[in-house]
C-alpha cells in the first residue's frame, strides 16, 4: 500500500479548484460548520479519484487489511463498516470500478451540504448530524452486489483480537 496523509494543508491544495469547495468557503456559516461535516465530502472524493482505503487517524491496524482485499466476492467494490444502526465512514475501501465509482458519486451527492442546509449551522445546529449515514443505507441496497457491509467487530471492535482496525473514538 502507498501511504498519504491527508492534513489541513493537502486539503485545501488539493480542492483548491474544487467548486463545493469553494461554496463551502463562501459561506457566512462555513466557521460553523463541525469539520466532520467537511471531511464526509473529502474522503469520498479522494476515494473516487484514487481508490484504496480510507481510515481516520484515530484508527490503529491489529492485522492487515488483505484479508478484506482479497474477500471471496470478486463483485465487491467498497467495503464499509456497520456500527450502532449505522454505516459507518471511518473506514472505507473502494476499489478502481465503475461499481465504486458510480457508488461513491451517490454518496458524495448525499453528504454535500445544500445552500438550505447551511443556516442550520449559524448557531451550530446540528440537525444536519449523520442523516447522510442513514441514507446511504439506501445505496447500499441499490448496490448490494457492489457494497460489503461488515459488522462493527472488523472495525469497530471494543478489544483488539477481534478487530482488523481498532477505531479509538468509536471503541
Amino acid at each position: 500500500y502507498v501511504y498519504i496523509f491527508w492534513d489541513n494543508n493537502k486539503i485545501e491544495e488539493y480542492f483548491k479548484d474544487d467548486k463545493y469547495h469553494q461554496h463551502l468557503l463562501a459561506s457566512p456559516y462555513y466557521n460553523n460548520i463541525p469539520k466532520a461535516f467537511l471531511t464526509d465530502y473529502y474522503r469520498l472524493k479522494i476515494l473516487l479519484d484514487f481508490g484504496g482505503w480510507y481510515i481516520d487517524a484515530d484508527c490503529e491496524y491489529i492485522s492487515s487489511l488483505d484479508i478484506l482485499t482479497n474477500y471471496d466476492n470478486p463483485t465487491t467494490s467498497i467495503i464499509v463498516g456497520y456500527m450502532n444502526g449505522l454505516i459507518n465512514n471511518g473506514v472505507i475501501y473502494s476499489d478502481d470500478s465503475i461499481h465504486a465509482y458510480n457508488i461513491l458519486k451517490e454518496w458524495m451527492e448525499i453528504v454535500k451540504i445544500k445552500p438550505t442546509q447551511l443556516p442550520l449551522f449559524e448557531n451550530k445546529d446540528h440537525r444536519y448530524c449523520y442523516h447522510h449515514l442513514t441514507q446511504f443505507r439506501g445505496i447500499v441496497q441499490n448496490h448490494k452486489d457492489y457494497v460489503l457491509v461488515l459488522p462493527n467487530n472488523y472495525f469497530y471492535a471494543t478489544s483488539k483480537n477481534k478487530a482488523i482496525i481498532l477505531h479509538h473514538k468509536c471503541s
